[in-house]
């Protein structure tokens, strides 16, 4: 008779560790977690994520399942153990073995170990289905079903600074931080904050600039005035306007004038560009990407590469350079950008 009591004491030590252990294995992996190893394929990931979608139903479960096997432990170390000596096997016993032991190496193993035991968990549920499906049916109306917490951007640039500073320790390299954290401002970085001030002479107004029909012909008096200030300007851009003073097309001057030095006179439409118009002093690089994403004038999404700011005090010339410049801050320049 002894025998089979201790036999079921080792049995209950066991049960008790794997409860203890899978608490902290199971809740220790988040949602997001186990969101991600899913979608990279982690086979281990998915018995867990289906045990986790009634996440009350696994923790009432487990504690229910320790609670009893730890009271049965203590009275079946009491049938064959007196007094204080009983108290202390079963309390040594469920604190070591029960406890500490598996916590200390399921902290480590958590993926590994509960996936292996999610099977017996699911027999557990079976078993303990009175006790832990009321429970986990009040905790829900208590505390409402666990969802995921995604990261906020404000954490994600925080933990890339983290890792930026520990290069060594990390697939991620200084050069990728400090990119992903620029990336990550963009919702920040204002259009009056890059690019150029555009200079008067930069702006051209002609008769009609709405079409390619309205641009001067090479050999007219108006082609040649600006192709002449073309020559004489080391600016990159001019912008083209209306007879309204609205900008409508941006003139890339340096590819236009390697035509013209070699002795030919192409037509302007080739080298001009819609650009993105933006007036809101608040307008950020973010909301110019989600004009670009939202164009359906082109086949092509993005081929719009040039913003601008224009104000009555103030016009900016923002390009894919000058995008690349500030993405570059604290990578080729010394001086990162404030987040």
């Amino acid at each position: 008779m002894d025998a089979v009591i201790w036999l079921s004491i080792v049995v209950c030590i066991s049960q008790s560790a794997m409860f203890s252990g899978l608490n902290l294995a199971f809740f220790s992996i988040s949602r997001l977690e186990l969101e991600l190893e899913m979608s990279k394929g982690n086979a281990r990931a998915f018995p867990i994520a289906a045990l986790r979608k009634d996440s009350n139903f696994l923790l009432a479960t487990i504690l229910w399942g320790n609670v009893g096997v730890n009271v049965l432990l203590t009275l079946l170390s009491g049938s064959v153990l007196a007094g204080v000596l009983a108290f202390l096997f079963s309390t040594f016993v469920i604190t070591i073995v029960g406890e500490i032991i598996p916590q200390a190496y399921l902290s480590r193993n958590a993926m590994s170990a509960a996936s292996f035991l999610a099977p017996m968990i699911r027999l557990y549920q079976v078993l303990l289905y009175p006790l832990a499906k009321p429970t986990a049916i009040v905790l829900n109306i208590w505390l409402g079903e666990e969802s995921t917490r995604y990261v906020k951007e404000s954490d994600l640039v925080a933990l890339l600074r983290l890792q930026k500073d520990q290069e060594e320790h990390t697939e991620i390299s200084n050069i990728e931080s400090a990119g992903m954290i620029n990336f990550a401002n963009i919702d920040k970085l204002t259009l009056l904050q890059i690019g150029q001030a555009i200079d008067s002479d930069c702006i051209i107004t002609l008769q009609n600039c709405d079409s390619k029909a309205g641009f001067p012909e090479p050999g007219t008096s108006e082609y040649d005035e600006l192709i002449e200030k073309v020559r004489l300007s080391t600016r990159r851009w001019f912008v083209l306007t209306d007879r309204t003073g609205a900008p409508r097309v941006s003139l890339d001057c340096h590819a236009l004038v390697q035509r013209l030095y070699r002795g030919e006179s192409p037509g302007l439409s080739d080298y001009c560009r819609a650009p993105v118009v933006f007036s809101d002093p608040q307008a950020t690089f973010l909301d110019g990407l989600k004009a670009l994403k939202a164009d359906t004038s082109s086949p092509v999404p993005g081929r719009h590469s040039v913003f601008l700011y224009w104000s009555g005090t103030e016009k900016r010339i923002i390009t894919a350079s000058d995008f690349m410049y500030w993405l570059s801050q604290g990578i080729l320049y010394p001086e990162a950008p404030a987040s």
